[in-house]
């Protein structure tokens, strides 16, 4: 039964055509990805950022749980930083390297 749902389900036109349209516009776009990847995490980052504080503030959390978050709060950055790296070194290449 499932075998034939997945069948069904690959053989679809519409998804094969989906596929085909998503493809060709993410050749065009190939940075899109990662752009996007990092706006989620800039948007997790922050939200990440008002609500701990609030929490604190509002008494419900007391705050040396605010320092338990500083881990957490150094990997956004970190990954920030290493996915606008990432975004930066793919289009210089490696002409960039050896100029």
């Amino acid at each position: 039964m499932i075998v034939d749902m997945l069948k069904k389900f690959d053989q679809s036109p519409q998804i094969s055509q989906f596929l085909r349209t998503i493809s060709t516009a993410m050749a065009k776009r190939r940075g899109l990805p990662m752009l996007m990847g990092t706006l989620f995490l800039i948007a997790s980052g922050l939200c990440f950022a008002v609500v701990i504080p609030a929490l604190v503030i509002s008494d419900n959390l007391p705050t040396p749980a605010l320092w338990l978050c500083l881990p957490l709060a150094l990997f956004y950055v970190g990954v920030i930083i290493g996915f606008i790296g990432f975004m930066l070194a793919t289009p210089l290449g490696e002409e960039y390297r050896s100029g």
